[in-house]
């Protein structure tokens, strides 16, 4: 306990610790407060939550209100509890006017200290609010029933015994944080619009020659600091040709070799240059290379890993942790990274699997502006090959349903790509195989043409017959492989009518000789028959 004298007080401080709430607003009532902020219950959640917010409802009732969002942060205080005492006190002079009476005094107590702290900075829009009160409002209201015989029946509705539905957006507002809007000019009011310029794709080959090798020794003299930075630096794109920042400042910091973010700058754009969009953004590369025409850039190429919305509280509640995680140990997949956007080199990756992937041949002639060297298909299987091995070292424990949906959609999306593989690999011998299988049925048809041809005049009428039977039999054989499956019953289902048809004798006159040697042949086998039945009734 203390005084309060000229603006101070003292006292011993306590050692326990709470944390303050900066309510948005005056309450009513202190229980009214609580119970927009959840209750007991839900201040309780919230701190033991990983999100690191708070949620303030000011309509608990209504589940269309919009809530407000409180961001836990450090705070440094103390919490104060502020009274009147009344204290005696010995006047010093003149003691014979003065009187011995007790003034009130102003005193207060040190409760806790407060190392943490809820504010709410966003915005709170307008809400629309439903008409819990409708009853009250009613009556200050003329009564329906006066309004019925004036209007009709028919044109007014009947609003008093029935619930009138409403329907209300969930948000007003896009936003619930400040922001600075640049809004677009309006364009010219003329008839005709401008046309657009057209934009230039990166990986085109009329962008223009890249950056040539720069002589920096001719610029920096050799007994300077900046000598040995710039000596550094080109040693790094001699073993590589293709870098990320993070990865550079990592090897220089292990050479001992320390400086500003500008002279990098500096010492990075004379030895190599970046693109600003493609499968290389933000990636230095060394001056007179071009990985756009060169397939064995593609190890080189960029990986981007998104911490899951399930995980996204790590990243908060460590968004002011000042330790630097080691860029080894997140390309080797021993930490999980304190950002929720991490941009990786698939070359520095130490995973089996991945390195696997990326050095096989290449199956595109062509750098593509979006995917590189790679497809879509393998970019999307190495991303969530990525996030697999993040989300296994995640520090916290409850989330192992993360892990496993994000494991079976990584081997779904590897069956997958494999399946689609196999089938873009098997169709070139396919067509192939057919192709070879036309042109050796087309040679065996020429043969056998040039052979009846040839012996048609020596062979005798049966033999004819037989090698134009054998000829029909390839026909078919050939209608069979090159149609579908309707088209051959109906050649079966026709070659096997046809046959039943000729076995009748037909009732057009003969015109010629050969016509009529060919039709006594095919009904060769039921005429015999029959000459040999009535040979046998003449011998009775």
């Amino acid at each position: 306990m203390g005084i309060i004298e000229t603006g101070t007080v003292s006292g011993n401080l306590p050692s326990k610790e709470t944390f303050v709430m900066h309510y948005p607003g005056y309450p009513s009532s202190i229980s009214r407060a609580l119970e927009t902020l959840g209750g007991i219950q839900g201040i309780t959640t919230a701190r033991e939550s990983t999100s690191n917010k708070l949620e303030l409802h000011f309509r608990p009732e209504d589940p269309y209100a919009h809530p407000a969002w409180g961001e836990r942060r450090p705070f440094n205080g103390f919490l104060l509890k502020i009274y009147k005492e009344d204290v005696k006190r010995v006047p010093e002079t003149h003691p014979v006017l003065a009187t011995s009476g007790a003034c009130p005094s102003l005193c207060a107590d040190i409760v806790a200290r407060v190392s943490e702290s809820y504010c709410f900075d966003g915005m709170v829009d307008y809400q629309h609010v439903i008409p819990i009160h409708a009853d009250v409002a009613q009556q200050r209201k003329r009564k329906w029933m006066e309004v019925k015989p004036l209007a009709g029946n028919d044109d007014l509705m009947d609003m008093a015994d029935e619930d009138v539905m409403m329907l209300l957006p969930q948000f007003f507002a896009p936003k619930d944080m400040p922001d600075n809007l640049v809004l677009k000019l309006p364009g010219t009011s003329g008839p005709k619009k401008k046309d657009e310029a057209p934009t230039q794709n990166l990986c085109e080959d009329d962008i223009g020659p890249i950056p040539k090798v720069l002589n920096w020794e001719d610029f920096i003299v050799p007994s300077s600091n900046q000598w040995q930075w710039q000596s550094a630096v080109s040693a790094l794109f001699d073993e590589r040709p293709v870098w990320t920042r993070d990865s550079i400042v990592q090897r220089l910091l292990d050479k001992g070799l320390k400086c500003t973010h500008h002279m990098l700058n500096r010492f990075l754009l004379r030895s190599a240059y970046y693109f600003s969009g493609g499968p290389f953004l933000r990636f230095w590369i060394k001056r007179g290379y071009d990985p756009r025409k060169d397939p064995e850039s593609r190890v080189y190429q960029r990986m981007e890993f998104r911490v899951p919305p399930e995980l996204r509280g790590y990243c908060d509640a460590n968004a002011s942790n000042k330790s630097k995680r080691s860029w080894e140990d997140i390309c080797a997949f021993k930490v999980f990274p304190f950002k929720c956007q991490t941009f990786l080199q698939l070359f520095e990756l130490e995973d089996e699997y991945i390195q696997r992937e990326i050095r096989k041949p290449p199956k595109q002639t062509t750098c593509n502006y979006k995917t590189g060297w790679f497809s879509e298909a393998l970019l999307d299987n190495l991303r969530l090959r990525v996030a697999v091995r993040f989300v296994s070292v995640f520090p916290e424990p409850g989330f192992e349903d993360v892990f496993k949906s994000i494991q079976d959609e990584f081997e779904r999306s590897e069956k997958t790509r494999i399946q689609k593989d196999s089938l873009t690999s098997c169709k070139p011998d396919h067509l192939e195989k057919i192709k070879g299988g036309e042109d050796t049925k087309k040679n065996k048809n020429t043969n056998k043409e040039k052979e009846v041809s040839a012996d048609e005049d020596a062979e005798d009428v049966d033999e004819e017959y037989e090698e134009l039977d054998v000829a029909v039999d390839d026909d078919d054989e050939i209608s069979l492989s090159s149609h579908g499956y309707g088209e051959m019953e109906n050649n079966n289902s026709r070659t096997y009518l046809q046959g039943l048809f000729d076995r009748f004798p037909s009732s057009k006159p003969a015109l010629d000789g050969t016509d009529s040697d060919g039709e006594y042949q095919i009904y060769e086998q039921e005429s015999n028959a029959l000459d040999d039945d009535d040979e046998d009734d003449g011998d009775r």
